[in-house]
């Protein structure tokens, strides 16, 4: 239902229990004492131009008992049997922050993340900080490549309060704006986050960075991951990809990830014992056979978003076989060197505005993956891998 401003109701539900509902609730907004008969969707208020008439035909037939009028809205015609906004237009989802209840230390960082629809080949994109409607001063990132992954530390100066949001606006001129977030005072002697590989099935080709698929797969990962753990999402962090080929040509996906001390205060869980937890075979292939459901709920045309819900990517006995291989060092990925955003913007500078490199190493094409804008350094439960040879 749609209320306005001075119209004081509440926007809820008491007819039936729906614990399903409330559970979803609990997980996505954090609040822990959701009710299962006490909830409810807000719509912000819809307002029409004053010429309602220009947007808005109506017919009335009298031909069926009693009288119907049909409403048309003509702004809607070219979308009939298409979800409008999502599967035609521009569009943006972040993963992080949350969508709710999220509480940002000062003096931290942590990942910006998004998953966006639609947007043009070669669109940059700008970051900001904002509160209402107010600009955060230093807190701005100009101009990036829409790569979807982005480091953003909340300095010690910006003032300890609630209404915050991350605006991400495009070179397009359109703009999006995450959830409401908190600003918290800095936690002292805040664990520091640790570290895992996590390998999966499926092709790697197509998670490009800047493409919908990488976008959809990170977030699918990233939310499987929370749920089969049963912490909060902004604990999980996925910070690179990494293809993997083993010597029998198996594909698969190595996908590094952060896991983070709790900042709400809602979760006393450590993080070592979510290392130990991540690391079980069998949560693994919980991760792997769920993440796919997270990415069927992407709305969009695009054929590698398709690609993602086939059972390549799901196949627990094909992440068996990998984590096999690799055990046995019959396994080969791209370089830990040179990442994929510094490996580009040394390109960028030496072939300019040509615009296409092909790179081949030891006699193979290989394709570099989004891994850190820093060098990524070896992590303790690394699998026993041959490197492929760097990228120069």
């Amino acid at each position: 239902q749609q209320f306005g401003n001075s119209q004081k109701k509440e926007c809820k539900s008491t007819d039936n229990s729906n614990k399903m509902v409330a559970e979803l609730l609990k997980y996505f907004s954090g609040d822990s004492t959701q009710s299962a008969e006490n909830f409810g969707f807000c719509l912000p208020q819809l307002s029409f131009p004053d010429d309602i008439d220009s947007i808005i035909a109506e017919t009335e037939d009298l031909e069926s008992v009693g009288t119907t009028l049909v409403y048309t809205i003509s702004a809607f015609e070219p979308y009939i049997g298409v979800l409008a906004g999502v599967t035609d237009q521009p569009s943006i989802v972040f993963a992080f922050p949350p969508p709710a209840s999220y509480t940002w230390p000062q003096d931290s960082e942590r990942r910006v993340q998004w998953a966006s629809f639609n947007l043009p080949a070669g669109t940059t994109v700008t970051l900001k900080l904002m509160q209402g409607s107010s600009e955060i001063s230093g807190q701005t990132k100009l101009d990036m490549i829409n790569d979807m992954n982005e480091p953003i530390t909340i300095a010690g100066t910006v003032p300890v309060a609630q209404g915050y949001k991350i605006k991400l606006c495009a070179s397009t001129g359109q703009c999006w704006k995450s959830g409401t977030f908190s600003i918290k005072a800095k936690i002292a002697n805040q664990p520091a986050p640790v570290e895992h590989i996590q390998i999966m099935p499926g092709d790697a080709s197509i998670l490009t960075p800047g493409s919908e698929a990488y976008g959809v797969y990170v977030s699918g990962v990233k939310t499987a991951i929370a749920m089969i753990l049963a912490v909060e999402s902004h604990r999980i962090e996925i910070y690179g990809l990494q293809s993997i080929t083993t010597t029998r040509r198996a594909s698969g996906v190595q996908v590094l990830v952060r896991i983070h001390a709790d900042d709400t205060g809602r979760d006393t869980t450590s993080n070592e014992d979510l290392l130990a937890a991540i690391q079980d075979d069998d949560n693994q292939r919980a991760f792997v056979a769920t993440s796919g459901d997270f990415m069927t709920a992407a709305q969009s045309s695009d054929l590698n978003v398709s690609a993602l819900t086939g059972d390549e990517y799901s196949d627990t006995n094909a992440l068996d076989a990998i984590k096999e291989a690799c055990a046995k060092g019959n396994c080969v990925l791209g370089s830990e060197k040179e990442t994929w955003w510094n490996t580009a913007r040394i390109v960028g500078i030496a072939v300019g505005a040509t615009g296409f490199l092909v790179c081949f190493c030891g006699g193979a094409v290989v394709a570099m993956m989004y891994i850190s804008r820093r060098n990524a350094r070896k992590i303790q439960d690394q699998p026993n891998f041959a490197t492929a040879s760097d990228v120069s």
